[in-house]
């Protein structure tokens, strides 16, 4: 999700966010900045994946992760991503 935007700016942020209580794209992440009128590139509920491959492809003005969720899952996604630098992946 990338909103536009107020100041017409592009925004060079990345974010990760889930949250049981506040579903995307309605997170507190999402929601200060919207409020901030800051534009967005968003991933959630177990996107790491997507949110890894995003990190890589580019250089980013503000990276935020809000993980509530998914705690055990990022810790064997991270644990692969470990491995796979390990071996040269």
């Amino acid at each position: 999700m990338e909103p536009a935007s107020s100041t017409g700016v592009p925004e060079n942020i990345l974010i990760y966010a889930d949250d049981i209580f506040h579903r995307a794209p309605g997170t507190f992440l999402d929601r200060a900045l919207q409020r901030l009128g800051l534009a967005y590139k968003a991933h959630y509920d177990g996107d790491f994946d997507g949110f890894a491959a995003d990190l890589k492809a580019r250089s980013w003005d503000l990276v935020l992760f809000g993980n509530e969720e998914y705690l055990r899952a990022l810790r064997s996604w991270m644990r692969s991503k470990a491995t796979w630098r390990a071996e040269g992946s």
